[in-house]
């Protein structure tokens, strides 16, 4: 008796274990029914709400249009055109180029060019080392005297190349700093930065000291606008009130 009463037993154990583990089974298989479902409907309601913003957001050709009609009153190429002009023509006022045109200053500038390449191909040897010094001096030497007491020599932080600076008095006016460039690498920086000065003039602030003068030290490196529809409604008033002034003293003066 004792021996069937534990093989019962056992039985029942047996069998209450197999309920636990199926009702563990079918609790777990809930739980992941649960996680995939919600999962599901996630990726769902991100699904919706991606759709949404895509009708919500204005089309990409109609935002390049509006771009396009900010800026119609400056061409795209004609702007970049015009700005690499008014850098060259502001480095031309402080530069006589007739002087780089003689036979003589070619000549020690070849020779300077010819040692320089020498010296790239062994920069350890002080023979050629102090050939380009001495090329280099000599060519300076002589665009300074071909240059006169008018002009300034300054050396360019770009190409370390001397350049003649003669057009003092406008940048003493004015309160500006000396060209740290020469007219070769402001042209050359000029090109590259026309495009980033059109992207700045897009925007509403405008420079004071353009506002003021109509005329900028920093050029294209400034941050801030050069077109006059940004001057602003106050400064703008101010303006036309001088210009009124102006002619009207002018009619005085032809009517006296």
């Amino acid at each position: 008796m004792r021996a069937t009463d534990d093989e019962n037993a056992v039985e029942t154990d047996e069998e209450t274990r197999k309920q636990e583990l199926t009702t563990k089974d079918k609790k777990k298989s809930k739980k992941d029914k649960k996680a995939k479902k919600s999962k599901k409907e996630k990726k769902e309601k991100k699904k919706r709400d991606v759709d949404v913003e895509d009708k919500s957001a204005p089309d990409h050709h109609q935002a390049e249009e509006t771009v396009i009609s900010i800026g119609e009153q400056e061409p795209k190429k004609e702007g970049a055109v015009e700005e690499v002009a008014d850098i060259s023509k502001e480095e031309e006022e402080g530069e006589d180029n007739s002087i780089f045109e003689d036979p003589k200053i070619k000549e020690l500038e070849a020779f300077y060019r010819k040692a320089l390449e020498a010296f790239k191909t062994d920069k350890t040897s002080k023979d050629l080392r102090r050939a380009k010094t001495a090329a280099k001096k000599a060519w300076d030497t002589a665009l300074i005297e071909a240059a006169g007491p008018g002009f300034e020599p300054l050396t360019c932080r770009n190409c370390s190349q001397l350049f003649l600076f003669g057009d003092k008095d406008k940048f003493k006016e004015k309160g500006w700093a000396k060209p740290s460039q020469c007219k070769k690498c402001t042209f050359k920086i000029g090109i590259a930065r026309s495009k980033d000065r059109k992207r700045v003039d897009q925007k509403q602030n405008m420079c004071y000291e353009f506002q003021q003068t109509g005329e900028c030290s920093r050029g294209d490196r400034c941050r801030f606008s050069h077109l006059e529809r940004h001057i602003g409604k106050k400064r703008r008033i101010e303006l036309d009130a001088a210009k009124e002034e102006a002619l009207d003293a002018a009619k005085k003066e032809t009517s006296d």
